[in-house]
């Protein structure tokens, strides 16, 4: 996940393992590594991390990655003698969501489909699903990147 994150200055923030499975929060657009195109840089580095971890990790039962784009906290949090530097807010929550409403494959929610500038034919609509905690998350779009056919095409 880091050699497909880096170039695009991203970073994992935090591995955690619940009843969900094992997540990986990675972040791109921290405060100093901010780099034009995130969205796209973003949802590249998702498909390339779900096409990857599909293939070293046959055996798991469903993988999803989500990505959302907005304004969230960043900074330190915790007590003093065990504080970490994390990201918090409304946005991570969807992702998470999303990846549990939306198994098996990588979606985004409305604002990274629309700051990617990616043509509509990368993404399928989804079904809107109620998600715990959240009103009116918008639509979230499955990204399929560029296919076979499109790529024969010229697109």
């Amino acid at each position: 996940m880091l050699e497909i994150l880096s170039p695009h200055k991203g970073h994992i923030n935090k591995v955690l393992l619940c009843d969900k499975g094992c997540t990986f929060l990675c972040v791109l657009g921290l405060p100093g590594n901010k780099l034009p195109c995130e969205s796209l840089h973003a949802l590249q580095s998702a498909l390339e991390i779900f096409n990857s971890c599909s293939t070293m990790l046959k055996e798991t039962e469903t993988m999803s990655v989500a990505v959302t784009r907005g304004t969230m906290f960043c900074g330190v949090t915790g007590h003093p003698l065990r504080h970490e530097y994390t990201v918090l807010g409304q946005k991570v929550n969807l992702a998470a969501r999303m990846m549990v409403h939306y198994p098996g494959l990588v979606s985004c929610d409305a604002v990274t489909y629309a700051a990617s500038r990616l043509p509509a034919s990368y993404f399928k609509e989804l079904p809107e699903r109620e998600m715990k905690g959240l009103r009116q998350p918008g639509p979230v779009y499955q990204y399929v990147g560029v296919t076979e056919e499109r790529s024969e095409a010229g697109d």
